[in-house]
């Protein structure tokens, strides 16, 4: 019941202050990149089969409730997405790919915590709507933080949802289900 990840991708939620209207992420050993969907495939990390949490901002996935916003994500590897708040649609997006959304506590955000991209980073705790999970930072130097985080499943169908792998393994197997019996 936990996300592991070996590597992970820090996202800057707000506009780059280089280039108006662009929204970019840093990405560790990659540099600065578009985060345009035409642009994801560009940085996809698939072939190392690596799981990715990305760290966000204020009203993550905002200007982009589609759901093919949340199926990019979904291809590129990430698995879990933690940030300062969601965009309601595209949080339920993420849910049905099969994406966790986690919600940093108030006052906490990559800033405070001082994350850098160097860190390895897991998710313990029961899933349950809207219970508290905990972020287990590792840094490079060896310490460890434990970080309070919300689960933004806010539902028990969300949370069916998103231990199937998504709507549609969902779907899948309430199919497999209903035929066998």
């Amino acid at each position: 019941n936990s996300v592991r990840s070996r590597r992970m991708t820090v996202t800057d939620c707000r506009r780059n202050r280089t280039r108006r209207h662009v929204r970019a992420a840093w990405l560790r050993n990659i540099g600065i990149v578009d985060l345009s969907q035409q642009r994801l495939d560009h940085f996809r990390l698939f072939d190392s089969r690596q799981p990715l949490i990305v760290i966000g901002g204020v009203d993550y996935g905002q200007g982009s409730s589609r759901d093919w916003a949340a199926k990019g994500v979904r291809l590129a590897g990430v698995e879990a997405i933690v940030a300062e708040s969601f965009e309601r649609i595209h949080r339920t997006n993420l849910v049905g790919m099969g994406v966790l959304p986690l919600q940093f506590m108030p006052g906490q955000n990559r800033l405070t915590l001082a994350l850098d991209g160097s860190e390895t980073y897991e998710v313990a705790g029961a899933r349950t709507p809207g219970c508290a999970l905990t972020l287990i930072v590792r840094r490079k130097d060896g310490s460890r933080i434990d970080v309070p985080v919300l689960c933004r499943l806010d539902t028990a169908e969300e949370v069916s949802i998103y231990d199937a792998g998504g709507v549609l393994q969902r779907f899948a197997q309430d199919f497999l289900a209903a035929r066998a019996a």
